[in-house]
């Protein structure tokens, strides 16, 4: 049964979904290993999984695909636009659902720090971690009744 088109780098495809009960996670991160192996962890759980090797492409997916997305998953520091960058973009176009974002220099002076990050009311997850650790945070943001901000979009309210 398909239930998706998985895409990664500059394709031009359109992404299309099967099915709307199937949830649908945007996976955001330049290590390929990585991207791979949460993909792997989620499909194996039913959910449909999109790929950006970058912030910029990321972006380019949530506008088009925005209404499909259901979850952003998305690594720090990236070439292109990083982590910061894209989700202050996520902000500005009013993308409202759930986001964890991942990062292997959380308590070593990372900026934004995780205290940020919460504020803000997004989840987050030291690199490296247990797959199976991502994915319960995956279920518990998926079935909370919250969007993924708990601040409205105004850029004063952004990352520095």
């Amino acid at each position: 049964m398909v239930i998706g088109v998985i895409t990664r780098g500059n394709q031009n495809s359109k992404i299309k979904i099967f099915m709307e009960n199937i949830k649908t996670v945007l996976v955001v991160d330049d290590d390929e290993a990585l991207t791979e192996t949460i993909s792997e962890v989620l499909k194996r759980k039913n959910y449909n999984v999109l790929i950006a090797s970058n912030g910029q492409e990321a972006l380019e997916i949530c506008k088009s695909n925005s209404n499909f997305i259901d979850l952003v998953i998305s690594d720090v520091e990236m070439p292109i636009m990083n982590g910061v960058e894209f989700v202050n973009k996520l902000r500005i176009i009013g993308f409202k659902k759930p986001i964890i974002v991942m990062s292997g220099m959380f308590g070593f002076n990372e900026k934004p720090s995780e205290k940020e990050w919460a504020e803000k009311g997004i989840k987050t997850i030291s690199k490296a971690f247990n797959p199976y650790a991502l994915l319960d945070m995956v279920v518990e943001a998926l079935d909370s009744k919250s969007s993924g901000f708990t601040h409205p979009v105004d850029m004063e309210s952004e990352f520095d």
